[in-house]
């Protein structure tokens, strides 16, 4: 009989192979070997394929092809339904592990933690040399508990693979959503399972390239705005007048860039939890004095709130590049 491995690394992976290679090695050079590997693979071409199968887990690897692709994020979803470990870590095809001792210290935690999942810092793309990593301050973690709806208005928490969750208290990703698939699954958990332990470190290497969801639906504000009032809608009461205020700000200074004017220009189906600032910024689109005030307000709004968010919320520290 299987015994129950501690870790499912749960592992996503589309047509890239370049990123991917650094995220199989960090998971090959781990300390701590108690984990299996569920691999699926939603890619059309075979790189992926004969990348993966150069590698000897020794049993630990569990590969999968979807004919046809599932798409994103339905192939998260099913690497977590077929994971088997007490705790769960989706570890994305361009996300890499630390260092060595990472499995090792989030294992530590684990058992040490009466909390159901647990998140922690990524390490950023920046210029060449260096890179930075953003960690949560203590009064982060408090403002952020006390309200997790400022997480739609900017996701400090960072991407799934910062994260790890008990097998029996998974939860799948929303398949409605893309851009904030992530965000709306944060609130999820914290909604129905309570906080997240955290974990003051680097946890992961992030990368970035056009393979990115985010860069392929940066400045889609269509998609942006759609996304977060269908969160707002199905969360309410994660976002006081304050809150909403603010992500109104956002949404306002999102169509102002895009020349969006009409509501019209925009599949919203959910209207009823539209934003008073984005209802005022339509009314008045058509005169022009009116609009600049709203605009000029809202971008006032927007920045300064961001600004008072980053410096509260977390701190950045460098990181030398290996």
């Amino acid at each position: 009989m299987e015994s129950t491995p501690f870790f499912s690394i749960c592992l996503p992976a589309y047509e890239q192979v370049f990123f991917l290679k650094q995220t199989l090695d960090s998971i090959q050079k781990q300390l701590f070997t108690d984990y299996e590997i569920i691999f699926s693979d939603d890619s059309t071409s075979e790189e992926v394929y004969k990348l993966v199968h150069s590698y000897d887990f020794h049993g630990k690897l569990k590969y999968f092809r979807q004919i046809p692709s599932l798409g994103s994020p339905e192939n998260w979803n099913f690497t977590l339904n077929q994971s088997r470990g007490k705790w769960i870590k989706i570890l994305h095809h361009d996300d890499a592990l630390f260092d060595e001792f990472t499995l090792q210290n989030l294992y530590v935690l684990a058992l040490k933690t009466n909390k159901n999942w647990i998140a922690g810092a990524p390490v950023h793309p920046s210029p060449p040399v260096d890179r930075f990593c953003t960690i949560l301050l203590p009064r982060g973690l408090w403002l952020l508990e006390k309200y997790p709806g400022i997480l739609a208005f900017g996701n400090c928490l960072g991407v799934p693979s910062v994260t790890l969750i008990k097998r029996e208290c998974s939860k799948p990703y929303d398949k409605n959503l893309i851009w904030l698939v992530d965000v709306a699954y944060y609130l999820n958990l914290i909604h129905d399972i309570g906080f997240f332990e955290y974990y003051d470190k680097p946890l992961i290497w992030r990368n970035a390239g056009e393979h990115n969801l985010t860069n392929l639906y940066f400045n889609k504000p269509d998609v942006e705005i759609n996304e977060l009032l269908y969160i707002k809608k199905l969360m309410p009461k994660l976002f006081p007048f304050w809150l909403d205020t603010l992500i109104g700000a956002k949404l306002v200074r999102i169509c102002h860039f895009a020349n969006i004017k009409d509501k019209r220009q925009l599949a919203i189906n959910n209207l009823e939890c539209n934003s008073v600032w984005l209802n005022l910024y339509f009314k008045f689109s058509n005169n022009n004095t009116f609009e600049k005030i709203i605009v000029i307000l809202s971008k006032i709004i927007f920045k300064l709130s961001s600004k008072i968010f980053g410096k509260f919320l977390m701190k950045g520290i460098q990181i030398k590049s290996d």
